[in-house]
């Protein structure tokens, strides 16, 4: 009988270490303490119209122009 009892405890433990593990990978992963990031501003090129990170865009008098358009390589299309 001790037999029999010894066996349903291991197999007990067993399923339910079986049991943890499987919760445990299938739990989305924790996130940190933190803020969480701050939106890009985002330009478009006045010749192109490309959206653009407003950091890298570079300022003309008229608005933004992309890295392509910085230098007046390529005006812009004639309506």
């Amino acid at each position: 009988m001790s037999k029999w009892l010894i066996l349903a405890l291991v197999v007990g433990v067993l399923v339910w270490r079986w049991s943890q593990r499987r919760t445990a990978r299938m739990a989305p992963p924790a996130v940190g303490p933190g803020a969480a990031p701050q939106p890009i501003a985002m330009v478009p090129c006045e010749v192109c119209g490309v959206l653009m990170d407003a950091r890298l865009a570079i300022r003309s008098p008229t608005g933004h122009l992309c890295h392509t358009h910085r230098h007046g390589a390529h005006p812009p299309d004639a309506p």
